[in-house]
């Protein structure tokens, strides 16, 4: 059907998809990974300052995810507060959280 005239628009799978994706035309299904997220993130325009995935940063200002115990934790952490804090539990439940309150922030962008 494809590479026809006539046989549909041309187009890069991949990039189609992460277009959708970024749009929230598409959900990612799945477990998300921290590679997949970064990858994600980027397409959404989301600025890398915006997010820490391993709570090493200095937690001011950003959304963070880190473990604790036996649960994944996202929260916003500003000036040693952590606000909106919600738990998990899987790591790829936690990252679609994540990057869903990322996209809807759109303080997050650059």
């Amino acid at each position: 059907m494809f590479g026809r005239a006539g046989g549909g628009i041309p187009c890069e799978l991949a990039a189609c998809f992460e277009d959708a994706i970024a749009d929230n035309r598409l959900r990612w299904v799945g477990p998300m990974t921290k590679d997949e997220f970064v990858r994600l993130a980027r397409v959404a325009g989301v600025r890398p300052a915006a997010y820490d995935l391993d709570g090493s940063g200095d937690r001011n200002e950003c959304y963070l995810l880190t473990r604790v115990d036996d649960a994944w934790v996202v929260f916003y952490g500003e000036r040693g507060l952590e606000t909106g804090v919600r738990r998990f539990v899987t790591q790829g439940e936690a990252l679609d959280h994540l990057l869903a309150t990322l996209r809807a922030d759109p303080t997050t962008r650059s």
